[in-house]
C-alpha cells in the first residue's frame, strides 16, 4: 500500500471514529481532502471489506435512531437518507420493514400528547399548529389528520 492510500485509510478511519457514516459521506470527505479517485476507491473497498461501512446497517440504525429519539416519520427519514447517498432500494426495504400503520399512529399520538400535555381542548389554531408540526416530522398527511381529529374529538367529549 502506498503512502497516499495509507493516509486516506487513516483519515477515513478517524472520520468514522466520530459516528457511523455512509459510503457517500466518506467518499465526499476524502474528495474534499484532495485524494485521488483511485485512493478513494481503494479506501472504500477496504472499509467495506473490513465491515467498517455498510449502507444497509447504517440505514437500519438511522431509522431506529430518528424514529425513537427525534420522533421522525417515514417521509423525513427517507428524505434524509437520500441526501446521505443511500440507494432508494435499501431505503424502501428498510423503511417498509420498520414502519407499520399502528406504530406510526402511536407515535403521532405520543407527539400530540407531548404538545398538549394537559390534554386541554385546543383552539383550531392550536390544532393546526400541532398538525403542521407533526407533518414536518415526516408522517403521512392522511394519517396525521385522522389521528389528530380523533384525539381532538375525544378531548372535546371529555370536556363537555
Amino acid at each position: 500500500m502506498d503512502k497516499n492510500k495509507d493516509k486516506a485509510m487513516s483519515m477515513a478511519l478517524r472520520y468514522l471514529g466520530y459516528k457511523m457514516r455512509t459510503e457517500k459521506e466518506i467518499k465526499e470527505y476524502l474528495f474534499r481532502k484532495k485524494f485521488s479517485e483511485t485512493d478513494i476507491s481503494y479506501t472504500l473497498e477496504k472499509l467495506k471489506e473490513y465491515k467498517y461501512i455498510n449502507d444497509s446497517e447504517f440505514t437500519e440504525f438511522w431509522i431506529r435512531d430518528r424514529y425513537n429519539f427525534s420522533n421522525q416519520g417515514r417521509y423525513k427519514i427517507k428524505n434524509d437518507l437520500m441526501k446521505k447517498g443511500i440507494s432508494r432500494e435499501i431505503i424502501d426495504e428498510k423503511v417498509e420493514s420498520f414502519f407499520d400503520i399502528e406504530k406510526e399512529r402511536k407515535k403521532i399520538e405520543e407527539i400530540y400528547f407531548k404538545k398538549n400535555s394537559k390534554n386541554k381542548k385546543l383552539t383550531d389554531k392550536e390544532l393546526i399548529s400541532i398538525c403542521n408540526f407533526i407533518l414536518r416530522k415526516g408522517f403521512p398527511g392522511s394519517m396525521v389528520r385522522s389521528v389528530i381529529l380523533r384525539l381532538h374529538k375525544e378531548s372535546k367529549s371529555d370536556h363537555s
